[in-house]
């Protein structure tokens, strides 16, 4: 995967819903969109969802500047989180073009 130049804060702060991204953790790297966001002084998150219908929440907080994204995976059905890793890296890579019918 392709090191983005800028903080990854900054690539998930840039984020649009929906926008897709391709994200590493723990070795292993996703693919998803953006489906929820939240960006505010001392908080960012961006709840992800893969194709394959896995929903991952990448958070970070503000301490004199962005610290290391930590992200956890959600399970919809026990409605719990489990800690993946810490975010090694993060590519937005855009809107799907609409496929013609």
């Amino acid at each position: 995967m392709a090191t983005c130049s800028e903080n990854p804060a900054e690539t998930l702060a840039d984020l649009g819903m929906l926008e897709r991204l391709r994200f590493e953790v723990a070795g292993e790297q996703f693919e998803g969109y953006s489906h929820r966001k939240r960006v505010d002084d001392g908080e960012l998150w961006v709840v992800v969802q893969t194709e394959d219908d896995r929903v991952f929440r990448i958070e970070t907080q503000w301490a004199n500047g962005w610290l290391e994204p930590l992200v956890d995976e959600y399970d919809g059905e026990r409605d719990t989180t489990e800690p993946v890793g810490n975010l090694s890296d993060v590519e937005a890579l855009g809107y799907a073009a609409e496929e013609e019918a």
